[in-house]
């Protein structure tokens, strides 16, 4: 029976393993320097005149993190391969921004629509005018300055609501902030149960007391409601800026150090005293419930 056990938390070690090299992009993708859940964004703009349609970002500063302005006359950003560049350049030529902004190098086009959904990419602007430009008629439209407010945020706009027909800086769009309650909370018990399974599991395989799995349970919820409670208010106190994926890391980090705490001190293992093992569970359990965290983000 114990070289039983011993095979399943071998296996158990080798799945955590493989879920964390799963994790990292392959050479083939744009590698980035964290591979973690990251802020993110999702604009709806309803119904606009049927066309072909380019967006793009303005910000304040010269970039935002791995992002920079973008100036035709400057030649390429040190070899950067720009996306839908013939877009960018019609908008940097022909729309008016408001002094002090500049055209970031994000653009994305949308054929023959007149709905738009855009969903962020890795490490977009939490500060922001967004720029909607019909590349028929080369009308555009400009929103306000925009902050995010969430960790995930949601806008939508009604452009029904857009009585004046003309281009003027004077009557930009006004972006409604739609946070999807549901999604969102039902995405945190769908982490939590994952969690919870995962750490129970192995807890079952270690042989803890029926004591231990109560305190795992309660230290498991308590850690991630804490984690998504910070991460929500710093979001919206601070905005979605760069700073918030270093800190989501040592969130991590943190939550590894006082589950350690709280098991070593409390959990048992059945018909013995010792809790040698209860540290080699701490970070096994946080590997793989993190490694199959990922995955599950990465296919989301």
């Amino acid at each position: 029976m114990k070289n039983v056990r011993k095979i399943v938390i071998l296996l158990f070690s080798f799945l955590a393993l493989f879920s964390v090299i799963l994790s990292i992009p392959s050479k083939a993708e744009t590698v980035h320097a964290d591979t973690g859940p990251k802020p993110d964004m999702q604009i709806t703009i309803k119904n606009l005149e049927k066309s072909d349609y380019a967006i793009a970002f303005a910000v304040q500063q010269e970039g935002w993190g791995p992002h920079f302005a973008y100036n035709p006359d400057h030649g390429t950003h040190h070899d950067y391969s720009y996306e839908n560049e013939g877009s960018l350049q019609k908008i940097y030529y022909n729309v008016s921004l408001p002094e002090g902004w500049n055209l970031l190098e994000i653009c994305k086009v949308y054929k023959d629509t007149s709905e738009i959904v855009i969903k962020s990419g890795y490490m977009w602007p939490s500060d922001f005018i967004l720029i909607i430009y019909n590349e028929v008629n080369a009308k555009y439209y400009l929103t306000e300055e925009t902050k995010t407010y969430a960790f995930h945020s949601y806008f939508e706009f009604d452009m029904n609501d857009y009585k004046n027909e003309g281009i003027v800086l004077t009557k930009p769009i006004v972006l409604e902030k739609n946070y999807q309650w549901g999604k969102e909370t039902l995405g945190f018990f769908v982490r939590l149960l994952t969690t919870l399974t995962i750490e129970l599991g192995l807890a079952l395989l270690f042989r803890f007391t029926k004591k231990s799995f109560l305190i795992i349970a309660v230290t498991n919820a308590a850690t991630q409601i804490g984690l998504n409670v910070g991460l929500t208010l710093t979001a919206h106190f601070h905005g979605t800026t760069p700073w918030l994926v270093p800190m989501y890391a040592m969130l991590e980090a943190a939550i590894v150090v006082v589950e350690a705490i709280i098991f070593k001190k409390y959990c048992k293992r059945k018909n013995t005293d010792s809790n040698d093992f209860v540290i080699i569970y701490t970070i096994l359990a946080n590997i793989l419930s993190f490694g199959l965290g990922m995955l599950l983000w990465f296919v989301m």
